[in-house]
């Protein structure tokens, strides 16, 4: 009987909780609504969907790179160039979208666009909890929270202080605009079964 009504409790939270995510995912959405056909193309490029779109991107990105490395503006100059960008940007690109994406929005790019922006939402709780966990461990964890932080900053002092933080910058980049094809294609899951499968034979050999 007490198993009964857990469930019975378990079942509204999960419902309301579903609920509250299918509401935000249609809030960002309709807030990135002149977006979306970039977005959906965006989304196929990383997805490896489209080889020549992702090329084009990682080719744009490492020439922004080898112009900063070249130029080497100030700090404050390079974060004045990225908020303008940033500005120009959210006014042109989705006019620049209507003008010269063509106009046949299909269900399935409807799909596509819903299904992003509902992992975009995803992506964003798992920050948050991220960050309440954080939180949490510094109201009630105060040594676990120090060390945490104290070991992960000296280690980045480290990192920084042997390799070049631009160039770790860009590797940050390509990284990321590379992770949702390498986890839809099964590249680390496969290279990591075959390390383990090794590590196990050389166990059993000796």
């Amino acid at each position: 009987m007490h198993t009964t009504d857990q469930q019975q409790t378990q079942e509204p939270s999960s419902q309301s909780s579903l609920t509250a995510h299918q509401n935000r995912t249609e809030s960002l959405a309709s807030t990135l609504d002149g977006w979306r056909r970039v977005l959906v193309r965006l989304d196929a490029a990383l997805h490896w969907e489209q080889p020549a779109t992702l090329g084009a991107l990682l080719a744009g990105i490492t020439l922004l790179f080898v112009l900063i490395a070249w130029l080497q503006p100030p700090l404050i100059t390079m974060a004045a160039l990225a908020c303008l960008l940033a500005a120009a940007c959210d006014y042109l690109v989705p006019c620049a979208s209507q003008l010269l994406l063509p106009n046949d929005w299909s269900q399935a790019d409807e799909q596509r666009y819903t299904d992003l922006c509902s992992r975009l939402v995803r992506y964003w709780d798992v920050v948050a909890r991220g960050a309440e966990t954080l939180v949490k461990w510094r109201r009630d964890r105060p040594q676990v929270y120090l060390a945490v932080t104290v070991l992960t900053l000296l280690g980045l002092m480290l990192i920084g202080e042997r390799i070049n933080n631009l160039f770790l910058a860009y590797l940050a980049v390509v990284a990321l605009l590379l992770a949702p094809g390498l986890r839809r294609s099964g590249l680390p899951q496969r290279a990591m079964a075959q390390l383990i499968g090794k590590l196990r034979s050389g166990r059993k050999t000796e």
